[in-house]
């Protein structure tokens, strides 16, 4: 096909799409900004656009926003496309985790979409050169809702739209809202996991593009879909999608994605676009995934608790167009994502002999994957900072210090650990966040080990004094005991007891009674005298009588 008809026969396409005319002159009737339509990311494009409930890739928040809420620690994406004609299309999103004021699970993205061909002129001795491109600019907001659940997420993206034909322009500014749940991972069987998602999403809301007159209204889209992923023995996992969309003044339709994916490395993908007009609608792709864990130079590339991901996607020609293209590669965070310790926070003093170790929850982003929690606790700060300072630099030390013994050096999957305190003074401790693969990510950042201190209760008996009755008497009553009580402790102490014991000495352990003159008389026994003091303040001296 030569390139001019080529080209031709593009801006054909790109005129109907936008303008579409009655007899009269200019009465808009359809939809334009057809390049909306077009779902970015040669991984989606593999799977025919089938990504309003996927939440494991960057480009699906152009399917569904609320996939922003699932944006990792960070992660960036980027895409090229060589269509026919001379068109190209290019794509890039990063998309990082924000902890805001409301949320430690805020997300943000910002993307760049752009599709054009270069200047042409058919006709150098009567027009112009020309050319035809549009761009978007996209901000895409994600937030789990926690007090509902922290698999339920809206998403919302705000984007700006550049349309160029020849020496016309036009621009919008387009909203985008959605919402995402998932569940959490489900034993399916004996061998099977599953996690299973449900999204639905309107797209492309905004004014006209207004090239002269008459608007062009944006091609405004309702999405719903689903995804299962499912997890098998042996690392292998795949991933089923559908969706249901509904294009203003076009007919909806479904399309259908899957992806085979074989111990991380290498997947393959499929799909079936039941609405597809200019292409066949079956589409393939593959990917390859390195992680660090898994390369002997993963330190250097793609860097530490990192990992990197290469797709590939093609579309089948067709009788008018050639076989294209397309692929992207993306670079993204691999390890549990940062989280605090909660209580005892920094400097706390405590009271009481039990104590509860809490933490922030470490989110982990790969599916399948999990959390345990290795918790250090320790009289001694240096033996910690050892632990932490040898898992980046020498690695084989690091296990061996997790060996050594600490005061409190456990394993748990929950977000809290009890322990007891036998005595008092300074402790110091951390909380490592450890995934499959063992990558650790240790609480707090650069602040990672926290201190509390548990206060020493010290009550002494300082001074016992008898004042004895001077009188012979027939009662009970002997005289006054004066008791001093000091709290030597760094604490209130509360509701202390003495207790007075009066305790006849036996002669003999063997008999109940003692005899003396020929009479029996009844062995005393023992009697005791109880006085509470509600509370003695740190270094008080109290002194208190008892009869």
């Amino acid at each position: 096909m030569p390139k001019r008809f080529k080209i031709n026969i593009y801006i054909l396409v790109l005129l109907l799409t936008t303008w579409l005319s009655t007899e009269e002159g200019m009465t808009q009737v359809r939809s334009g900004a057809a390049f909306l339509k077009m779902m970015p990311g040669a991984r989606i494009q593999s799977m025919a656009g089938a990504a309003t409930a996927m939440f494991d890739d960057p480009h699906a928040v152009f399917a569904n926003p609320a996939a922003a809420a699932h944006f990792r620690e960070w992660e960036w994406s980027a895409g090229y496309t060589k269509w026919i004609a001379d068109i190209a299309n290019a794509s890039f999103i990063y998309g990082r985790r924000i902890p805001a004021p409301w949320s430690r699970d805020f997300r943000v993205g910002f993307g760049l979409l752009y599709q054009g061909t270069s200047s042409f002129n058919n006709n150098l001795n009567v027009l112009p050169e020309a050319s035809a491109s549009d761009v978007v600019a996209s901000i895409s907001l994600g937030q789990p809702l926690s007090f509902i659940s922290d698999n339920v997420s809206i998403g919302a993206n705000i984007k700006y739209m550049n349309s160029i034909l020849a020496q016309y322009s036009a621009s919008s500014i387009i909203f985008d809202y959605g919402i995402m749940a998932k569940s959490a991972p489900v034993k399916i069987g004996k061998s099977m996991r599953g996690v299973f998602s449900l999204g639905a999403a309107m797209t492309q809301n905004g004014p006209d593009l207004t090239f002269i007159q008459v608007g062009t209204p944006l091609p405004q889209t309702v999405r719903f879909g689903g995804a299962a992923y499912l997890g098998l023995k042996n690392n292998v996992k795949m991933l089923l999608s559908a969706d249901y969309v509904s294009v203003k003044d076009e007919d909806p339709f479904l399309s259908v994605g899957s992806e085979f994916r074989l111990n991380r490395f290498l997947a393959v993908n499929a799909g079936y676009d039941f609405g597809s007009e200019l292409f066949n609608k079956i589409t393939f792709g593959a990917s390859i995934r390195l992680d660090d864990v898994s390369l002997p130079v993963g330190d250097a590339f793609p860097g530490k608790h990192n990992a990197f991901r290469i797709d590939v996607a093609t579309l089948d020609g067709s009788e008018f167009f050639t076989r294209t293209y397309r692929g992207t590669v993306t670079h993204f965070a691999s390890r549990p994502e940062p989280f605090k310790l909660a209580t005892p926070v920094r400097g706390d003093s405590i009271t009481s002999s039990n104590v509860v170790l809490r933490w922030q929850q470490a989110r982990e982003k790969d599916i399948f994957d999990n959390v345990t929690y290795r918790v250090l606790v320790d009289r001694d700060s240096v033996a910690i900072a050892r632990i932490i300072d040898a898992y980046d630099k020498y690695p084989e030390l690091y296990l061996a210090l997790l060996e050594n013994p600490l005061i409190l050096n456990k394993e748990t999957t929950d977000n809290f650990l009890p322990m007891g305190i036998s005595e008092g003074g300074d402790y110091y401790w951390t909380v490592a966040a450890i995934d499959k693969d063992q990558q650790v990510r240790f609480s707090g950042g650069e602040n990672a080990i926290s201190n509390f201190t548990v206060t020493r209760s010290d009550i002494e008996l300082r001074d016992i004094q008898f004042d004895y009755n001077p009188y012979i008497t027939m009662d009970d009553y002997h005289g006054l005991l004066k008791v001093k009580v000091r709290n030597n402790g760094d604490h209130p102490t509360h509701n202390i007891t003495i207790r007075l014991q009066d305790d006849v000495e036996r002669l003999d352990y063997n008999i109940e009674t003692l005899a003396f003159s020929g009479d029996e008389i009844p062995m005393s026994e023992n009697r005791t005298k109880d006085l509470t003091i509600v509370e003695l303040l740190p270094g008080e001296l109290r002194e208190i009588e008892m009869e």
